[in-house]
């Protein structure tokens, strides 16, 4: 499974359970999406990550 397959997924988990989108996808995160960085949302990032 490539990274965007498992941040589509982890997206639509987080978004199912009722937390708002601006709390598991911040706009900070969704910048560095749009340029290229792949980083997982917050609610699955690493200590380091966030």
């Amino acid at each position: 499974m490539n990274c965007s397959r498992k941040r589509d997924a982890a997206l639509k988990l987080l978004e199912s359970i009722g937390i708002s989108r601006s709390n598991y996808a911040p706009p900070l995160v969704r910048l560095l999406w749009r340029v290229g960085i792949d980083i997982p949302p917050p609610h699955f990032g690493g200590i380091f990550t966030n």
